[in-house]
């Protein structure tokens, strides 16, 4: 099963499905970063918005919930169990779907963060209204902010070379070191290092400085700040 959707991109609409068995939810939520990659908050956990990988300034009211990632749309239209046809040696598409108009089942192995977006509420053609959360809390032990964060990648992008401070390395515009929180599926990428975990919560609170490290305070509890 599929669902079709349309994304609205400058003044073309593209309609493209995506397999229903590996979406796990939908979000209209949208947690704006400062780096090079917004997320979607889903459950308390946030995922990167990554969508088409040919969008120039594309239109997104929500958000469909991939395993490691957000799919941006601006419709859903329906779900539908018509069956494909296949389509042979294209990067972006593998099939077809044709009901009263044609949609094209997208290759989600293809696809880039969003640069020139606009979020628009699910109502009308409103702004999104920016979730107030500044902090990501890691495997309940420690806090990054939000704005210091890339992106999200899923631990198969860790090459593994074990150090005595570190468990390898992920190719994200550079070479930079992961550190292992816990084992997960999550890598968060900041500036100079990345973390691997396995669960990322949303936290909001005032940061306290003492005199070797900084604490969140916040609506889940205090945690130490990793820069």
């Amino acid at each position: 099963m599929y669902y079709l959707c349309e994304i609205e991109d400058d003044n073309d609409i593209i309609k493209i499905a995506l397999p229903k068995e590996k979406i796990i939810g939908i979000s209209d939520k949208v947690v704006k970063s400062t780096k090079t990659c917004d997320f979607a908050l889903h459950k308390n956990k946030l995922y990167p918005i990554l969508t088409h990988a040919d969008l120039k300034n594309p239109k997104f009211k929500f958000f469909l919930i991939f395993k490691d990632f957000a799919f941006g749309i601006t419709r859903l239209i329906k779900e539908t169990k018509s069956t494909p046809i296949e389509i042979i040696k294209n990067e972006l598409y593998t099939g077809l779907i044709k009901e009263k108009e044609e949609y094209f089942i997208y290759n989600i192995e293809k696809l880039k963060p969003t640069q020139k977006v606009r979020y628009l509420d699910r109502n009308d053609n409103n702004e999104f209204d920016e979730e107030k959360f500044n902090y990501v809390v890691v495997d309940r032990k420690y806090a990054i902010a939000i704005n210091n964060i890339s992106t999200i990648l899923s631990s198969k992008e860790i090459v593994k070379y074990p150090t005595e401070k570190f468990i390898g390395f992920v190719d994200y515009k550079k070479i930079i070191p992961v550190k292992q929180i816990k084992e997960g599926k999550y890598v968060i990428i900041t500036n100079n290092i990345a973390y691997q975990c396995s669960d990322i919560q949303t936290a909001n609170g005032k940061v306290l400085e003492g005199e070797d490290e900084k604490v969140l305070e916040s609506n889940i509890g205090k945690f130490p700040i990793l820069e």
